[in-house]
């Protein structure tokens, strides 16, 4: 009986760990989704944390060359009106 109670408890020090490390982890970064894609009922739940990280992040290239373009357009506007002023 000792044996077989000595194997229960670690067998709980197991599931607990495993528990604790997907906690903190997560599924995704343990590689448990996989496994959990093979369970019936939680597939669905599987193939959603397959998709993580998001492949539409927040690309500021955009807003980034839209406010140099403006900026350089203004140095330029106030570049052809300084030179206008003193010809005057």
């Amino acid at each position: 009986m000792t044996t077989m109670g000595n194997n229960v408890r670690r067998a709980a020090l197991v599931v607990l760990a495993t528990t604790a490390l997907t906690t903190l982890c997560g599924c995704y970064d343990l590689g448990l989704g996989s496994l959990l894609s093979g369970l019936s009922g939680l597939s669905g739940l599987a193939s959603d944390w397959s998709s993580f990280p998001s492949t539409t992040l927040y690309d500021p290239t955009e807003t980034i060359q839209s406010v140099n373009d403006y900026r350089q357009e203004v140095y330029d506007n106030a570049n052809a009106a300084w030179d206008e002023y003193i010809r005057e």
